[in-house]
């Protein structure tokens, strides 16, 4: 593993036409970088625990509207 990968934080797009992998610095936690691959703006999570809110919370309202 290189120093790149244990310095940076893995995000994906959510943007759902894109969907990109992102490797951003660690340092960028709490920042908004853009996507390479569509240009949107995404938030980086400021913790690892927000992280796992932000996914959950997608999660949830992904759901809600496959049932409506």
């Amino acid at each position: 593993m290189s120093s790149l990968d244990t310095d940076s934080i893995r995000i994906i797009c959510p943007n759902l036409a894109c969907q990109k992998l992102l490797a951003v610095p660690e340092m960028a936690r709490g920042e908004v970088v853009r996507c390479r691959g569509c240009g949107s703006n995404i938030k980086v999570p400021a913790s690892p625990s927000q992280a796992r809110e932000t996914i959950q919370s997608a999660q949830t309202r992904v759901s809600g509207e496959a049932a409506a």
